[in-house]
């Protein structure tokens, strides 16, 4: 015999709902559990709580006072493969199930009440998408490198595997040097990085694939492939950190993260063995690979176009500042991050997005001459930089702007709304304490602001 309490945490938990036996509206008193025990079906397990219900006074259809009602619900995780891929519901019942109890090992806990952001499942079914479509490309692109080593044909000679290990050493070097040299951009615009990542695993699948076609320049070809391949490896795990802080509602950041870890463990082996299938009916056909790998790439590259698209980064870099500050000179309200991801532009018009990145009109971090008046007297500017921490000139139709070395994020925000009021001229009576409280409630983070491309602060020293 269960208590009260028991009965009331059973029937939180399983989400029952207190009306039954006709229409009568039944809730559940201090009466008696009679029966609660577990039963399995296939991989799911399932509840079957057995309460009884007074019907506080009401009588319906002639029932007696005393309801006794029966609930059998599934388990919590029933439908989560519904959320990642929406056409999964078309599948048979059997299947979905199996299914679901598959993907709710894959989704971080507590997923179902709102411990991630809503865009996050569309993210996953994307992610899986081109997890498994990059998997088949190296897949066939190591097939490729293999037979431009000679195996097959023999054994292979010392000094092809010499190269073999030279191609590794110089990759990795490559890598180093890149992760050098891009640093904060990671954090300012991780979209375009990602992209860009994705774009260079492709491009080093196609350098292997060449191989067979000319043996001779092995260690070239493969040497620049795997310095892509570490960039690309590099790029995407420093960026991913930025889309799990996104999806993060809860602090369950680290959470979310394994989770990603094990997401990208299965698709990636699903996409394998996939590529093993493809592999064995290419029968070694060198053209046969090569036009796989162009198709691959292609969905690919478009489906991590749409997973990186569904991402709503709460932090400011100049494009994501410029759209809001934009719609709020035109209608007094500032977007969220949700709207300014469907807004933002991740990949551009024929790639100019990921060659020129974000083309504004106003330049943060120009030299200090530009800020000097027509006599070359930067007196002015200095002493702005002293007192407001920032200074903005307008010069050739463009916005430029500078920040003092101890600017906090606040005035580097004030600095570049002051600076499109004045490229886009705008006269309006907003103010930016009005902007900067609307930001603030709207769910961006105005702890991090991403508008430096580079450390191009000005320290003013007293003469």
């Amino acid at each position: 015999m269960l208590s009260y309490g028991a009965v009331r945490k059973c029937h939180r938990a399983l989400r029952l709902q207190p009306a039954r036996a006709g229409r009568v509206q039944a809730r559940l008193v201090a009466g008696r559990a009679r029966e609660v025990r577990q039963t399995r079906n296939g991989l799911l397990s399932k509840w079957t709580v057995r309460y009884d219900l007074r019907a506080d006074g009401k009588v319906a259809n002639g029932a007696g006072a005393r309801l006794t009602a029966a609930d059998e619900e599934e388990a919590p995780h029933a439908g989560s493969i519904a959320l990642v891929f929406p056409h999964a519901k078309r599948l048979p019942k059997a299947v979905t199930e199996y299914l679901d109890w598959c993907c709710a090992h894959l989704l971080p806990k507590g997923y179902e009440s709102g411990s991630v952001h809503e865009s996050y499942y569309a993210y996953v079914g994307w992610h899986a998408l081109s997890a498994t479509a990059g998997s088949m490309c190296m897949v066939l692109a190591m097939q490729a490198i293999l037979f431009g080593a000679g195996l097959g044909s023999g054994a292979i000679p010392v000094g092809m595997a010499l190269s073999w290990v030279l191609k590794d050493g110089i990759g990795q070097l490559g890598g180093v040097a890149f992760a050098s040299l891009v640093n904060r951009n990671f954090d300012a615009d991780p979209k375009r990085w990602r992209f860009i990542a994705g774009v260079l695993l492709d491009v080093s699948s196609m350098l292997e694939a060449a191989i067979p076609f000319a043996p001779k320049f092995f260690l070239p070809l493969a040497a620049t492939a795997n310095c892509f391949k570490n960039i690309s490896f590099l790029a995407a795990s420093a960026t991913r950190a930025s889309f799990h802080i996104a999806f993060s509602l809860k602090g369950n950041l680290a959470d979310i993260t394994a989770k990603a870890g094990s997401q990208t463990t299965v698709f990636s082996t699903i996409g394998t063995g996939l590529g093993a299938v493809l592999s064995y009916f290419l029968n070694g056909s060198h053209v046969g690979i090569l036009v796989s790998l162009l198709v691959l790439s292609a969905m690919h590259l478009t489906t991590l176009a749409r997973c990186i698209a569904t991402v709503p980064l709460p932090s400011f870099n100049l494009q994501r500042f410029e759209i809001v500050v934009k719609h709020f000179f035109s209608t007094g309200e500032v977007l969220n991050p949700v709207q300014v991801c469907d807004a933002e532009v991740c990949v551009g018009e024929r790639g100019s997005y990921l060659l020129n990145g974000h083309l504004s009109a106003v330049k943060v971090g120009s030299p200090f001459h530009v800020f000097a008046g027509a006599d070359g007297d930067a007196s002015a500017a200095a002493a702005e930089l002293v007192a407001q921490k920032y200074c903005v000139r307008m010069v050739d139709g463009e916005a430029h702007v500078a920040f003092a070395a101890d600017a906090d994020e606040k005035q580097l925000l004030r600095a570049l709304f002051e600076a499109f009021s004045l490229a886009v001229g705008y006269q309006g009576p907003a103010s930016f304490e009005a902007f900067f409280a609307a930001v603030g409630l709207g769910g961006w983070d105005v702890r991090h602001i991403y508008v430096e491309d580079s450390p191009s602060r000005i320290s003013v020293v007293p003469a």
